[in-house]
């Protein structure tokens, strides 16, 4: 596996392969499809599993500037410190099929003036190739995040299929994007249970 380091404006090139590159730790058979569906039935576990409880972990960037706090995924998450960007948080799961990549902006800047602008500045920056999103009706519940929107996508690679859910949002200080992606059951399985980090960020 290769390790990533991901850039603010790179978002779309780790659709197709941040989520680590799966033909890497498949047999090299010619047809690794069977296989890929093997892995992952393997991998999933029922309903109930998911579901319980798990405590809760705090994770945050170089910068320390915010924080999340989410349960430890299967396998344990391995945690990228030095990519370049302070303000940039990069966690993978064991096999790389599941990420979290945020990073805070600051409010001023010529590229946007508002939460509208920015929205339109980051999507057209690193969805503009994944082609139509489609909107996510996630459920926020966080006094400090005051706007918000989410879009998912999907990126069929090299026979495989990625989902990508990409989450803007604004707070007091700073705007800030999110992107949760995975390959297609993997994401499906840890999506509902990963998403609620949105309701544990704080700002420091």
């Amino acid at each position: 596996m290769k390790k990533i380091i991901v850039t603010t404006l790179m978002m779309a090139t780790l659709m197709m392969v941040g989520c680590g590159n799966v033909a890497e730790i498949l047999p090299n058979d010619g047809d690794n499809t069977d296989v890929v569906n093997d892995m992952n039935a393997q991998e999933l576990v029922s309903e109930d599993t998911v579901a319980e409880t798990r405590e809760l972990q705090e994770y945050a960037p170089a910068s320390g500037s915010y924080t999340i706090s989410i349960s430890e995924i299967d396998g344990g998450w391995t945690v990228y410190p030095d990519t370049g960007n302070e303000e940039q948080l990069v966690l993978d799961n064991e096999d790389m099929s599941f990420s979290i990549l945020m990073q805070s902006f600051p409010k001023v800047s010529d590229a946007y003036q508002d939460f509208a602008s920015f929205e339109e500045f980051y999507r057209t920056a690193t969805a503009s190739s994944m082609g139509e999103g489609t909107v996510e009706n996630i459920d926020i519940n966080n006094a400090a995040i005051i706007n918000y929107s989410s879009m998912l996508y999907t990126v069929d690679s090299q026979g495989y299929t990625f989902y990508g859910q990409i989450t803007v949002f604004e707070t007091e200080n700073a705007y800030y994007s999110c992107t949760i992606t995975g390959l297609d059951q993997i994401f499906t399985k840890y999506i509902d249970e990963y998403e609620e980090l949105y309701n544990t960020f704080t700002e420091e």
